[in-house]
């Protein structure tokens, strides 16, 4: 089971008469303003600008999915960052007593003085994970300050994967499957299922004391009402937002998507067919597996297929890659080959193994010189492993030549 950092998935909600910052708005930070943001940053205007924009996309993929009035928004939400830990830790300090290892989001029963606070990160996926997931729980508790935890947290999560491009200040959805092994090892019966209809009315408190079964159900729920090809199912969560109530208590707008929702729906039947749709689906450790599997028994075109359901998943990872230039240079489609080893390389596959793999694919296209050039810093990289592969390679390329 994944560990569950409770910060991540339950924001703080505080009392603002209680908060003395100690930070200085005017003179330790950058401020920038959009439409819905306002940013502080103590890195730069440039930096709090380029935040600004991605919590606008950001927006934009929330209200995708929750099609809400953005109206009854009358004050812009804060999004703090600093540019250290340290910074950030003395911030949350300053406020609270205590710090958190990621992002958090405090809400205060001011909506003016409530704030999403994080920090910099070196990985910058990381740090768009982050920002993407908290945002969302700014963003629902803002217009929907008492949405069902199950939905809260279920869409955060869902979300958190999407791809950030600063180019373009948008982002493209990428499937987040980090909870797929702990939910099928959950319907398995190693974890007590939480069923359903007490999912749907859980309270932070009774999410808190499940939480190892309760993420990765909130989550399970979401991934299978958007993804799955019933059309009927897709019309729960869409039915389950529009029951959604921005003045109800938690327990009223339980009640309400419950009935507008879920009510047509046989249990028996629902919990089936999701158990079915997540033993369907594959992570992308699972699709290389089997990529890895057919290729060695020389299923090319299955290794194939399984490898760019891979890229789909995880499209910064070199290892499908490498294995489509294998697959490629087995059928004597040497460009193509190349074309995925350099891809494969720029993504970070290992110096020696993938010029190597460019050497002998140059080599059997006859491109000798260039051959020369990869295998010699095949064995630069690592001569114990390619030094005498190598020598053997350039002995007979002397020859041909």
């Amino acid at each position: 089971m994944r560990k569950f950092p409770l910060f991540v998935i339950f924001s703080l909600f505080l009392s603002s008469v209680l908060v003395f910052p100690v930070f200085s708005e005017i003179s330790s930070f950058f401020t920038e303003e959009t439409a819905h943001y306002k940013i502080y940053s103590d890195d730069s205007i440039i930096r709090a600008g380029e935040i600004a924009k991605e919590m606008e996309a950001c927006l934009n993929v929330y209200n995708n999915i929750m099609h809400l009035d953005l109206s009854p928004l009358n004050v812009k939400l804060k999004v703090r960052i600093f540019k250290s830990k340290e910074s950030f830790d003395t911030y949350l300090n300053s406020l609270i007593n205590q710090t958190r290892d990621d992002f958090v989001y405090i809400h205060y029963t001011d909506l003016g003085k409530s704030e999403l606070v994080g920090f910099e990160k070196a990985n910058k996926a990381d740090f768009n994970s982050s920002l993407i997931h908290q945002g969302f729980i700014q963003f629902i508790k803002a217009l929907i300050p008492n949405a069902p935890i199950w939905l809260r947290e279920g869409i955060a999560a869902y979300i958190e994967n999407a791809h950030y491009n600063p180019a373009t200040a948008d982002f493209t959805w990428r499937p987040n499957l980090v909870w797929l092994d702990s939910l099928k090892e959950i319907l398995k019966g190693n974890g007590n299922f939480i069923p359903l209809n007490k999912l749907l009315t859980m309270n932070k408190e009774e999410a808190l004391k499940n939480i190892s079964v309760f993420y990765p159900e909130a989550w399970g729920v979401v991934q299978f009402l958007s993804s799955t090809n019933n059309k009927e199912y897709n019309r729960i969560l869409w039915d389950s937002i529009s029951a959604l109530t921005p003045g109800a208590a938690l327990y009223e707008n339980s009640e309400y998507v419950v009935k507008r929702a879920f009510s047509w729906a046989d249990t028996d039947t629902l919990k089936k067919d999701f158990s079915e749709f997540m033993g369907s689906l594959k992570t992308f450790t699972d699709y290389v597996k089997d990529g890895i599997d057919l290729y060695s028994k020389g299923n090319l075109t299955g290794a194939e297929k399984s490898f760019k359901e891979a890229v789909k998943i995880e499209p910064d990872n070199h290892i499908p890659y490498y294995y489509m230039g294998l697959i490629a240079y087995a059928r004597k489609k040497y460009n193509t080959a190349e074309e995925f080893y350099k891809k494969a390389c720029k993504l970070g596959t290992e110096t020696g193994l993938i010029n190597y793999a460019l050497g002998v694919n140059a080599f059997a296209a006859n491109k000798y010189n260039t051959a020369s050039e990869y295998l010699k810093k095949a064995k630069a990289a690592d001569n114990k492993t390619y030094g005498s592969k190598v020598d053997t390679l350039l002995k007979r390329i002397e020859l041909l030549r």
